[in-house]
């Protein structure tokens, strides 16, 4: 019987220590709620929201005072690793990137993509962010895209 209890409880515990170790590595994200406006294209913006342990985001354009969503985003936990997952609203395809490295730069890679196949998110201060799109390697092209995004204000926006 005590067998059973000390099997039971390192089971519990050990759930427990994983659970929190998922939600200590996506809980770095945090800092991406909110709605943020690209400085290289104004009418561009990223809007995040937590939800379910998840970072769900969109990326639209502003036209006109409408919205148009072109991608929908998502910071989440898949078979161990934190991935960087990309949903192209026009096209419908779907795109993981899988977090490689960290520190001051969170560095998602997917060799497979045709561009981009790296994207970097680096955290400059509390209402500044940058995001590096680039190859692997680098051809001879400059295949690199920098945007800085700043926060604003705006209206209450949540997913379903």
């Amino acid at each position: 019987m005590k067998h059973w209890q000390l099997y039971l409880l390192t089971f519990c515990l050990h759930g427990t220590f994983l659970y929190a170790q998922k939600s200590t590595e996506i809980e770095r994200f945090r800092w991406l709620e909110g709605v943020w406006q690209c400085t290289e294209s104004p009418q561009n913006y990223e809007r995040w929201s937590w939800k379910d342990a998840t970072l769900k985001g969109v990326g639209y354009q502003v036209e006109l005072g409408v919205e148009k969503i072109f991608e929908w985003l998502e910071i989440t936990q898949v078979d161990g690793k934190l991935v960087y997952r990309v949903h192209i609203q026009k096209s419908g395809k779907r795109t993981d990137f899988v977090l490689e490295r960290k520190g001051s730069k969170y560095v998602f890679i997917n060799p497979q993509n045709d561009f981009p196949q790296v994207i970097i998110y680096q955290k400059i201060n509390s209402k500044k962010y940058k995001v590096v799109l680039s190859m692997l390697q680098s051809n001879g092209k400059n295949n690199t895209s920098v945007l800085t995004f700043t926060k604003v204000k705006a209206k209450s926006w949540h997913f379903n």
